[in-house]
C-alpha cells in the first residue's frame, strides 16, 4: 500500500512540473513574438503623386521598411500641411 501511495505522489509531482512555467518556454516565446508584431510606428506618409496630402499614420513595424523606401519618413508630418490618421 505504501508503495502505491509513493507512486501516486511521484506521478502527481511529475505532472505538476510539466505544467509549470519552467517547462513552458516555447509558449512564452510565442507570446513574446506575437506582442512584437503589434508594435506601431508613427510615420509621415507622403502619397506618391500627391505630396501636399501628407498624413501622419501609425503602421506595423513590419511595414516601416516599405514606407521608408518610397519617401515616407519616421515621425509626424510637421511641414507638409497634412493631417493625421
Amino acid at each position: 500500500m505504501k508503495r502505491v501511495i509513493c507512486i501516486l505522489i511521484a506521478l502527481v509531482f511529475c505532472l505538476s512540473l510539466s505544467a509549470s512555467p519552467l517547462f513552458a518556454g516555447g509558449k512564452k516565446k510565442a507570446a513574446t513574438k506575437k506582442k512584437t508584431k503589434n508594435i506601431k510606428v508613427m510615420i509621415c506618409h507622403i502619397p506618391p503623386g500627391n505630396p501636399s496630402n501628407a498624413q501622419t499614420i501609425r503602421v506595423g513595424s513590419a511595414a516601416v521598411k516599405a514606407h521608408l523606401a518610397h519617401g515616407d519618413y519616421l515621425g509626424p508630418c510637421n511641414n507638409h500641411g497634412g493631417g493625421s490618421i
